[in-house]
Formats: structure tokens, C-alpha cells, sequence
């Protein structure tokens, strides 16, 4: 049977040591510093695509892949003029020693908590309009599947885990569907014959942990300069998975470029004042718009290579001032 990650005393006593000067494990200088996020695209099809964690020396941190498919159902029969989505979270014992028993309860209860909170960020928030993907009102609608796959372990995965959920929506593009007298007429699966047809993301809600230390020693957090932290608590942004084991409470929050709070979650640890809640949200605002702006971008470069023989088929012609 395979033996679960252990840190050993030693190894313990460093890491938090570590934090308490302010620097990280992986070689970051801050508590609050994020690793590197690296956004790939699949160009031979829409809504896959892969996302790392990238630490300063290069190494792959946290992987997972995303990939979006799309049926035509029979909608439900209590909202017959919308569409359905649901995520699909895998994790195999190739990820990390702490899943790698499989049949434990760990891994089972991890890809559970994983989809239900991904699933509840997107859909609560009405971040996608699932009325734009009904077809035939009562008769036929837009299944949305979304796969997520882990692929490394090391930490932050719901942040990387949700940054590949929303750039997958936003980057796929359902077949464009024909239909005459409530019947489905034709339905166009291949791209090349007819544009597919963008899914309506109405905004781009992205999850942040914050982990929250507390057992530290005094004469440590004296040297402390970061005004971030407060009292007996270090608050640490992207830990790894073994700043992870260590911590005593973590908090989750997702939010989009808007300043909206979507969603909260704290499972249980170190309690916290609803005004130090406000601050760690407020602390998020920065990073949810750099990661928003990423994945922008990462999409809009995926188009221009996918476009880059459309000048050929348009009948423009430059024209220049004497």
C-alpha cells in the first residue's frame, strides 16, 4: 500500500520558519506572491485547454486540463428553456502521493468538493446564460460537459482549476443549429462549413485561497513588516501542498473584474472577523484582474493565429492619402 505525503518535524520547523521571514519554500520572496500562470490552448479545436502554476525556477507546480463537449438533451421539465452544465473533476493516483490510494475517501471527497464548488461559482452567479442554450423551447437544449482532469499536484488547484473552467467557456464555440417548425433542421459540426457559436459568459469569476497560519513564534512575527497581517495570523496566497498541510484555516473566494463577491467558503480552521473576511477580499481584487486580463489575452492571441489567412478571403483594399 502506498505510504501518504508525511513532513517530517525538521522539515516542518523550516517551512514555517520560512514564512514567518516572509519568503516561500519554491523561492518566492512573499507571502503574498503567486506563482507563474501559464494558459495554453489547444489550436486544433475550441474549449481545450491547459493550465500551470509555474514556480520562479521553472518548475511545473499545479497542472490540470480542461475540455468542454456539447449533446443536444431533452431539457428539464421544470425549466424547458434552459440548457444544462455540469463539471466533471477526475483525480488519479499519478497526481500526488495524497491521492495515489485511489478508494480512500481523500481523493473521492476532493473531487467532489472540487465539482460542487466550481459548479456552484459558475452557476449561482449566472456567470453563464443557460437560456441562450436552448434550441427547441421543451424539446431541445444544449448539454454543456466540462472535464477537468488533474494532471499535477502542488498546491492552488481551485485557482488553477477555475481559471481553465472560464477560459474553456469562453474560448469554445457550440455547432451552429438549424431548426424549422420546432424541429432541429440541420445541425453544423463542422467549423469550416459554418461558425460555431460563442457560449454566453456574462462574466469571469475566479477563485483565490488565502491560507491562514496562526502558531507562529511571537519573536518571529515581531520581524514581520508586512502590514497585510494582523494579530497572531500570517495570511499566505498560492501555497503549495506541503504550506498547505501546515496551515490552520484557509479561506475561498471568488470574485470577478466587477468587485462582485460571487462566492465564499471556509471550511472550518482559524476563525476569522467578517472584517478581516471584506479585507482578504478587497486583497484579492488585484489578482482577479491581472488572471482576467491573462486570459483575455490568451484567447484573443489563440484567434488572431486561427485568423491569420482571413485577410485573404476579404475584397478590402488598403487605400492611401496623396
Amino acid at each position: 500500500m502506498a505510504k501518504e505525503l508525511e513532513l517530517s518535524n525538521t522539515e516542518k520547523k523550516f517551512i514555517v520558519d520560512l514564512l514567518a521571514q516572509n519568503q516561500r519554500l519554491d523561492g518566492r520572496k512573499s507571502l503574498l506572491e503567486t506563482r507563474n500562470l501559464n494558459i495554453q490552448i489547444n489550436p486544433d479545436t475550441y474549449g481545450d485547454v491547459y493550465v500551470s502554476l509555474i514556480t520562479p525556477e521553472g518548475k511545473v507546480g499545479t497542472r490540470v486540463h480542461c475540455k468542454i463537449t456539447a449533446d443536444i438533451v431533452k431539457p428539464k421539465e421544470k425549466r424547458p428553456f434552459e440548457g444544462s452544465f455540469y463539471v466533471n473533476c477526475e483525480i488519479n493516483g499519478l497526481t500526488g502521493l495524497q491521492f495515489e490510494n485511489y478508494s480512500k475517501p481523500n481523493s473521492i471527497s476532493a473531487e467532489g468538493y472540487y465539482t460542487r464548488f466550481l459548479e456552484s461559482m459558475i452557476l449561482r452567479s449566472n456567470a453563464l446564460d443557460l437560456e441562450q442554450l436552448c434550441i427547441i423551447a421543451g424539446e431541445k437544449v444544449w448539454d454543456i460537459r466540462l472535464d477537468l482532469h488533474v494532471l499535477e499536484y502542488d498546491g492552488g488547484f481551485l485557482e488553477c482549476a477555475s481559471i481553465a473552467c472560464l477560459t474553456s467557456l469562453l474560448h469554445f464555440k457550440r455547432p451552429y443549429v438549424e431548426a424549422q417548425n420546432e424541429k432541429i433542421h440541420k445541425v453544423y459540426t463542422d467549423l469550416d462549413d459554418r461558425d460555431g457559436v460563442n457560449l454566453g459568459v456574462l462574466h469571469i469569476p475566479i477563485a483565490v485561497k488565502f491560507n491562514i497560519f496562526q502558531q507562529l513564534p511571537t519573536e518571529e512575527l515581531i520581524k514581520q513588516s508586512n502590514n497585510t497581517n494582523s494579530g497572531k495570523e500570517l495570511v499566505v496566497i498560492d501555497c503549495t501542498v506541503k504550506e498547505e498541510m501546515l496551515s490552520n484555516g484557509e479561506l475561498l473566494v471568488a470574485l470577478n473584474k466587477n468587485r462582485e463577491i460571487v462566492q465564499f467558503d471556509k471550511p472550518g480552521g482559524v476563525p476569522l472577523q467578517t472584517y478581516r473576511l471584506l479585507e482578504l477580499a478587497n486583497m484579492a481584487l488585484p489578482m482577479v484582474d491581472e488572471i482576467t486580463n491573462k486570459i483575455l489575452k490568451a484567447i484573443e492571441v489563440d484567434e488572431k493565429k486561427r485568423n491569420k489567412y482571413a485577410h485573404l478571403l476579404s475584397a478590402e483594399n488598403d487605400r492611401y492619402d496623396n
